[in-house]
């Protein structure tokens, strides 16, 4: 039993009530007493004075908020135009509602020209980025304002239709995919990866966006009219991409990808 298994168990007991929704298993970290350090990742608890009775437990901790957060945040109109909204969060749960469905951006104007500082992912990430002056925080438009307000072109909305889908599955609001796969998490923020075999330059295997949560890893393909082709590039037993996928997770070190983090990110 390690650091990582304690982090573990604190989860899946606290994290279906208030405190801990929306914070996932990594954002946690363990601590042999109030005032130490956080522990590497694997260290065996059997290995430190602390943890084996109940006079003397190991402190984990959390990201999370006790007092309301109000955020100043820019959105997009159809009119290609924006405006300011003062947004308060009582957990991390109602800031992942929030952001659901939407890309929430931190930046910043230099030289009269737009500059993307980052995606913001956690409630934590959002306060430390409303302190830092001379920047901002935006949210994009949802798929559906998207479509009513006849942004893009239709090569531009395909690829929303993969990020959005990807991220709706990720956020928790499916009853079903939670009950079947617990907390989900993005893989390079829900877009898309390219895996390629070492060695080559040839593209091996190109997801529209994969989810995964501890054991699982799920491979989403979004198409705006799919066609029977389609299916069969996913299931067939010899060249699918489902079965690429598993060649990828069982053999990581074969490949590289797209951006570089994303295999890092499948095996973390």
């Amino acid at each position: 039993f390690d650091v990582d298994g304690d982090k573990a168990g604190v989860k899946e007991r606290f994290g279906r009530g208030d405190i801990l929704t929306g914070v996932g298993v990594a954002q946690l970290e363990v601590f042999d007493s109030d005032d130490g350090k956080p522990l590497r990742a694997g260290l065996l608890i059997s290995e430190l004075n602390a943890g084996h009775e109940e006079q003397n437990p190991l402190v984990v901790k959390a990201p999370v908020f006790f007092d309301a957060v109000e955020l100043t945040i820019w959105s997009c109109t159809p009119e290609d135009g924006h405006e300011a909204t003062l947004e308060k969060f009582e957990s991390e749960k109602a800031f992942q509602d929030f952001v659901a469905g939407r890309k929430l951006q931190h930046r910043k104007m230099q030289d009269g020209k737009v500059v993307k500082l980052g995606t913001i992912k956690s409630l934590g990430e959002a306060f430390k980025a409303s302190q830092a002056e001379g920047t901002y925080l935006v949210q994009g438009n949802s798929l559906r304002e998207q479509v009513d307000g006849h942004e893009g072109f239709i090569t531009n909305h395909a690829s929303g239709i993969e990020q959005q889908t990807t991220r709706m599955i990720a956020s928790g609001k499916s009853e079903a995919l939670e009950k079947l796969y617990g907390e989900l998490s993005l893989v390079n923020e829900g877009e898309s990866v390219t895996f390629i075999k070492r060695g080559t330059d040839d593209k091996y295997l190109e997801c529209d966006g994969l989810v995964k949560n501890s054991i699982t890893v799920l491979l989403n393909e979004a198409k705006s009219a799919p066609q029977d082709e389609h299916i069969e590039s996913l299931t067939n037993p010899k060249v699918g991409k489902v079965v690429k996928l598993e060649a990828v997770l069982n053999n990581p070190d074969q490949f590289t990808s797209i951006p570089a983090g994303a295999i890092k990110e499948l095996q973390g």
